[in-house]
């Protein structure tokens, strides 16, 4: 009778485990739409500033680091007066960048971090038509260490 109450226990949880997972990737739908978001963002901001912006949000999601780089400021700054305008805030804007990432993670790639990532590429095995990409890929790792100061 143990046995059979420890089954039911088990299917109960992993039953509650994948409705939770079709709800997340129901949620993480929504990306196309924060796409379209981010466009518009994009399209009132500094040409050239908007490409730092994405950089700095990646460093800084990359590296696990807590707040932005003090030369990232003239970026966040920006941000904050388009934002403003539909009453929004950067923390709602890493928000929604963190969430379309992390659809992205759920679909492609289990790594969050950069540590994450670099630990899963060096156990991975590069065989045949895929070996010419394993020397580009350690030196792409190399080079956002050094990039995001991690």
């Amino acid at each position: 009778m143990g046995d059979q109450s420890q089954v039911i226990d088990d299917t109960h949880e992993l039953t509650k485990k994948v409705i939770d997972s079709l709800h997340s990737k129901e949620i993480y739908c929504l990306r196309d739409w924060i796409k379209k978001f981010f466009t518009q963002v994009k399209g009132r901001y500094d040409v050239g500033g908007w490409a730092k912006l994405i950089g700095a949000l990646d460093e800084k999601s990359a590296s696990g680091k807590v707040n932005f780089r003090s030369q990232q400021n003239e970026y966040i700054v920006q941000l904050e007066i388009i934002l403003d305008e539909v009453q929004m805030t950067v923390d709602d804007f890493e928000q929604l960048y963190n969430m379309k990432n992390e659809s992205n993670v759920q679909f492609h790639d289990k790594a969050k971090n950069l540590a994450e990532a670099r630990n899963r590429f060096e156990s991975m095995k590069f065989s045949g038509e895929m070996e010419k990409y394993e020397e580009p890929l350690r030196k792409l790792f190399r080079a956002l260490k050094i990039w995001y100061r991690c």
